[in-house]
């Protein structure tokens, strides 16, 4: 308001808001206030209309944290050219935003008079770190971030700060100035300056070079990247890019920042994948090149936000558009780092209170089409499969769809097994009572997984067989291996009836040639209970039901 010298109208009119008698009717009273703007249409002297144009403010200001957009950057996008602002003086034509942490150096080179002594918006949004004086017992963390606006009026450094509930505070020293803003801001800065005026493009550009010329590495000091993304996202890489050229810690910056934490326990991964995630190839790029990048991204895969996504689930709410090349950039290097391949692993076994899913379930509903990828990324350590199969067969909201995806996976590479398979058979065996026992399409899915996964398990047990058949055995671990190989046979009559198995084959989709060989190898007991040696195995134990014609 300043900018448009209807400060004094602003001040008078948010004291007449502010003393509201809570009654409709007065919401029609015509107000008369320094500094209004003569209008023929009264209602733009009610006090009606000043409520509409303070819930603006507000909705503009970002007072309330309901409003998620706000943490990111609404008001600095309000002021770009082409934006939502408009006023009397017409629509923002020039404007340009800076971003991130700020030494006493930076600030002293971007504070000149110059730049903000014209009839223009200049707003500041800090992320601070706040006094344990200012906290209270709604607080969720330290860290909070604010918006006041500034200008210099021609003698005096103005600061408007819209919590203090006073008028603009002003400095007849620019030190002074500085310092105050900083108590109330911190260091981790976004700075626009805007306006409706043609001539003040050369202004922006001037400030903006002037930030440019004392860019360092610890720009990305403390939240610095956080703001940055937030506000700037399009300009990190060539910032990194100038930062790195000339400074040999720039690199050591950058991989701190990816796992420091903001208000929310969003770390700069998550900033990131969550506001920028095309950012994230850049950002692989870099940590194939540098082992402490590399570090970073791994410990940020395992660490938690406020709400309990984490690292590795932040890779499910990337936009469409962008999530498939970023997760591939992801496999590739978690193939290439051990470090990143060992805990994304560890991540995916984690359970997200939000959604009552495993990751590794969520990931598998996300990357499908990826599913092979991460199948045999997983299988390069040994027993993690098995592992997360175990996890994900537990998982108390497992999608069907998601363990035929994941079965389909299996059978078209070699890194299905007995260990990996048999978790899924129990829990299949465990939800059999939760399906409809009417022949219907769905039981028939239902059914034709746990035989796809007797079939497979019976393969790999054969496969020992006969990869053994060469190698001299003791007759104790030979009488094993067939009798395991009985066993699973045995069991895959115990779990169907005949009639179901060539139901299964025939709408289900399973290999007809292996499923018949198959059946062609099981024995048919007279009682279809299952015998000591099958439970044993592993396997579920079966009740009695009458055999296949």
């Amino acid at each position: 308001m300043a900018a448009i010298q209807k400060n004094n109208w602003w001040v008078a009119g948010l004291k007449e808001v502010a003393v509201w008698d809570r009654q409709k009717a007065s919401l029609e009273k015509i107000l008369q206030l320094p500094d209004e703007t003569p209008s023929r249409d009264l209602r733009e002297k009610t006090l009606g209309f000043l409520f509409e144009r303070a819930i603006s403010y507000v909705d503009f200001g970002g007072c309330d944290e309901k409003y998620q957009d706000i943490k990111h950057g609404k008001g600095h996008s309000f002021l770009k050219e082409g934006g939502d602002f408009d006023s009397e003086m017409g629509k923002i034509v020039a404007s340009t935003t800076v971003a991130g942490y700020f030494t006493d150096e930076r600030l002293n080179a971007v504070f000149r008079e110059a730049f903000f002594n014209h009839k223009a918006i200049h707003i500041i949004t800090g992320e601070f770190y706040r006094k344990t004086a200012e906290l209270n017992q709604f607080s969720k963390s330290q860290w909070a971030r604010h918006t006041c606006a500034v200008r210099f009026d021609g003698t005096q450094w103005c600061l408007y700060n819209p919590d203090s509930g006073d008028d603009e505070k002003k400095f007849n020293n620019k030190y002074a100035f500085l310092y105050h803003l900083k108590q109330h801001l911190g260091r981790n800065l976004a700075i626009t300056i805007a306006s409706w005026r043609q001539d003040f493009e050369p202004v922006c550009q001037a400030f903006f070079t002037a930030f440019q010329n004392h860019v360092k590495a610890d720009i990305l000091n403390e939240l610095g990247i956080h703001v940055i993304v937030a506000f700037t996202s399009s300009r990190l890489p060539s910032l990194v890019d100038k930062i790195s050229r000339g400074e040999s810690t720039a690199i050591c910056f950058l991989a701190n920042a990816l796992t420091t934490l903001d208000d929310d326990c969003e770390s700069g991964f998550c900033i990131l994948a969550h506001d920028a995630p095309h950012l994230l190839l850049y950002i692989f790029d870099i940590a194939l090149k540098h082992e402490s990048v590399a570090r970073e991204i791994s410990s940020a895969l395992i660490l938690k936000t406020s709400d309990g996504f984490s690292g590795v689930d932040l890779f499910c709410k990337i936009s469409p558009s962008i999530s498939i090349p970023v997760f591939d950039h992801f496999l590739t290097l978690a193939e290439k780092n051990e470090y990143i391949f060992e805990d994304f692993v560890y991540a995916l076994s984690f359970f997200n209170e939000v959604n009552k899913k495993s990751s590794f379930q969520m990931i598998i509903q996300c990357y499908s089409s990826r599913l092979s990828s991460l199948i045999k990324l997983i299988n390069k350590k040994e027993d993690e499969l098995s592992r997360l199969c175990r996890c994900l067969a537990g998982d108390p909201q497992l999608d069907l769809s998601v363990l035929h995806n994941l079965i389909t996976t299996l059978e078209k590479t070699s890194c299905a097994n007995a260990g990996v398979l048999a978790p899924f058979l129990r829990e299949l065996e465990a939800r059999k009572e939760s399906f409809p026992e009417e022949e219907g399409r769905e039981r028939f899915d239902f059914h034709a997984l746990q035989l796809r996964l007797l079939i497979m398990i019976e393969q790999h047990v054969d496969a020992k067989i006969r990869s053994l058949a060469s190698t001299p055995l003791f007759p104790k671990e030979s009488t094993q291996i067939q009798s395991t190989a009985t066993t699973l046979r045995t069991a895959i009559v115990a779990c169907f009836t005949l009639q179901e198995i060539r139901c299964c084959i025939s709408t289900a989709g399973v290999d007809q040639p292996l499923a018949e060989a198959l059946m062609q190898k099981i024995p048919q007991p007279s009682s279809h209970s299952v015998s000591p040696a099958a439970s044993n195995s592993g396997l579920p134990p079966t009740p009695k039901r009458e055999p296949g014609k």
